[in-house]
């Protein structure tokens, strides 16, 4: 094992703890609920769900379960995306988020793109087909970085990478 791969792992897991650093862009991801799965998209700082509850509500138990698992790396719903009243659906849904949030093996991204602000700079990384892609130049010529080791820490579980490849 070389030295340069002993100090990505090590920078990998002071990054995970440090999530403020990542800012997802888009994702899309297969909830596996109680009753059905669900497709979850995010994309221009907006969710949205095949779910019947979200399309009539703009929100759901599947959102609000991604909103929670991935804190600080989205930015908060607005005040205006948020529901105006209290009701018996409301209360479920949150119970039901919390719930999901805590089994996160329920979950399985698809796909994302996220920029990761390291040590030395700012660099994209993304996930398709269970391949990390990244257009940082460590990634370019190890096939790994920090970045995309800090990424499986974190969504461990809820991806399967099986390989790595230049964005």
């Amino acid at each position: 094992m070389d030295s340069s791969y002993i100090s990505k792992v090590e920078k990998a897991k002071r990054y995970a703890t440090e999530r403020h650093r990542i800012q997802f862009k888009e994702f899309e991801v297969v909830i596996h609920g109680e009753n059905h799965d669900h497709i979850v998209r995010y994309q221009d700082g907006k969710f949205h769900s095949d779910d019947l509850f979200f399309q009539q509500h703009g929100y759901s138990a599947h959102t609000m379960a991604m909103e929670r698992i991935l804190a600080g790396m989205i930015p908060p719903p607005s005040a205006s995306e948020m529901p105006v009243h209290v009701d018996s659906s409301l209360i479920s849904k949150v119970e039901k988020a919390v719930r999901y949030a805590q089994e996160p093996d329920r979950i399985r991204f698809r796909h994302f793109l996220a920029t990761f602000q390291g040590d030395n700079g700012a660099y994209d990384v993304r996930y398709e087909n269970g391949k990390f892609f990244s257009d940082n130049p460590f990634f370019k010529t190890h096939g790994y970085s920090a970045h995309t080791m800090a990424m499986e820490r974190i969504l461990q579980n809820m991806i399967e990478p099986t390989q790595t490849e230049e964005v």
